[in-house]
């Protein structure tokens, strides 16, 4: 078998430990990602290590929007009624 079969085959392995795993492998990019990189044979610490530097980039690039945005904050109070 050639490495891009075997590779197909470790990726399908890994898919079906989880509930959805096709799902998810199919919409999720992070998801796929972290799979990806099981089949590639990546130890779980590398895994965690690219899954917390990936939290970190979007955490920052939040507070850079965050700070960026001038508009104001307006609130209805009418739009948010108890019944």
């Amino acid at each position: 078998m050639s490495n891009q079969t075997d590779f197909y085959f470790k990726v399908e392995s890994i898919i079906k430990k989880f509930k959805n795993g096709k799902e998810l492998y199919n919409k999720s990019a992070v998801f796929n990602r972290v799979i990806q990189m099981l089949a590639r044979d990546c130890n779980e610490y590398e895994v965690i290590e690219q899954l917390i530097i990936m939290l970190d980039d979007n955490q920052k690039a939040f507070e850079q929007y965050i700070l960026r945005d001038t508009r104001p904050i307006n609130f209805n109070l009418n739009d948010h009624k108890i019944n």
